[in-house]
């Protein structure tokens, strides 16, 4: 007897891998000039699209919802990163830090023990 749930493959790779991919793009691409808000503004419209398209059975909505939920949560990722670390790109500007170690050997083995007679 088939699963009924034989439509839904892997489920988690569906939120996993675009929320990855959200925060690969956010180490190498600096937020927008606009800021962050219209980026979480349209996860979360696209998040909304996919639940209403998720309500209609045709292909289409199908389709659709799918793209929504990758597209949302590929933003989600970008915007979670870059509101987590706030100076990812920054660090990349500043001048290299140099510090120059001396070390002194004063002895490499212990002085040997004196011979009992």
């Amino acid at each position: 007897m088939p699963s009924p749930a034989t439509h839904l493959r892997a489920p988690l790779l569906w939120l996993l891998l675009p929320l990855m991919a959200g925060l690969s793009a956010a180490r190498v691409w600096p937020p927008p000039a606009v800021g962050l808000g219209p980026l979480l503004l349209a996860a979360g419209g696209l998040g909304l699209l996919a639940a209403g398209l998720a309500r209609f059975p045709a292909i289409g909505a199908r389709i659709g919802w799918s793209l929504g939920i990758m597209l949302a949560g590929a933003l989600a990722g970008f915007v979670l990163l870059q509101l987590a670390v706030p100076g990812l790109h920054e660090a990349l500007n500043r001048p290299p830090r140099e510090v120059t170690v001396t070390i002194e050997v004063r002895q490499i083995y212990p002085p040997p023990r004196p011979r009992a007679a």
